[in-house]
């Protein structure tokens, strides 16, 4: 399989030529604007479209409930031309409290059936994929069986639940747990992960065996020494040229390293190494 491709995360930012020809995803809970006017979002020219249900904006801001029905969810992907559309999920962060990890996992499944069964009936171009949710290992893989039991699984799958993860070694450990449970045949989309997994060069060889795809918003942050008079986050266009400029470079060399170098043996210490690239 080649390496696994970045999806940008795009969200209100009007014309910016940067992103022109990326691969976008794109947060349905970002775009719906109210039931009177709907979804609302500028697109611009794109690779690929991989379209978010807004699980976690459901789980975060609006009480459990999506504010959006599957069909319009599913016509507005449609007409956007997405090309994957994530399961509707509902986002199991440590912030969000309003019902237990395990009723939200099985209200995920639950909702999926849903959107798997009104898609049954109508014809639509793009690629369902299913979302896996939890918070720990047992969790995730509980809900990978119930989406089987309900025969919602696929070849291409995502991971929720990443983006707020501090530590690369858990998400690492997580997808690792995760492919051996299912087939090997399975591919994954994880989401909101950023740079700091991809420079851990003890995970080239599972990222590019079995990840498929993965996003980020991380690239509107300026890291560590990058700061841009002091800020951690680009405030402008220009300074949003700059930063995504800078993540992609990143991305990209990261990405061309672990398909040349993907087999590295590493060592036998167990410890993390973190790659140090030319940047």
């Amino acid at each position: 399989m080649d390496p696994p491709k970045m999806f940008y995360v795009w969200d209100f930012l009007g014309e910016f030529e940067p992103l022109h020809d990326q691969n976008l995803m794109i947060s349905a809970g970002s775009a719906w604007v109210n039931p009177d006017d709907g979804f609302s979002m500028y697109l611009p020219p794109r690779e690929r479209v991989f379209v978010d249900s807004g699980g976690y904006q459901v789980s975060a801001n609006w009480q459990g409930k999506y504010p959006y029905t599957v069909e319009e969810y599913l016509d507005w992907a449609e007409r956007i031309g997405a090309d994957f559309v994530a399961g509707m999920d509902y986002a199991c962060e440590k912030n969000i409290c309003d019902i237990p990890v395990d009723l939200r996992m099985k209200k995920t499944v639950g909702k999926q059936l849903e959107q798997k069964e009104v898609m049954e009936e109508r014809h639509h171009s793009f690629e369902m994929i299913p979302v896996i949710q939890g918070r720990n290992i047992e969790q995730y893989l509980e809900c990978y069986d119930l989406l089987q039991d309900h025969s919602l699984v696929s070849d291409y799958i995502a991971i929720g639940t990443l983006c707020e993860r501090r530590a690369p070694k858990k998400i690492i450990n997580i997808l690792g747990s995760i492919c051996e449970h299912v087939p090997n045949s399975t591919s994954f989309h994880l989401f909101g992960v950023k740079i700091s997994v991809l420079e851990r060069r003890e995970a080239w060889h599972l990222l590019d065996r079995r990840v498929r795809s993965m996003d980020t918003a991380a690239w509107t942050h300026f890291s560590g020494s990058s700061k841009v008079d002091g800020q951690r986050f680009a405030s402008n266009r220009e300074q949003l040229k700059l930063a995504f400029s800078r993540y992609d470079e990143k991305v990209q060399e990261y990405l061309k390293a672990m398909d040349e170098q993907a087999t590295i043996d590493v060592g036998d210490s167990g410890e993390e190494e973190r790659v140090r690239t030319s940047f």
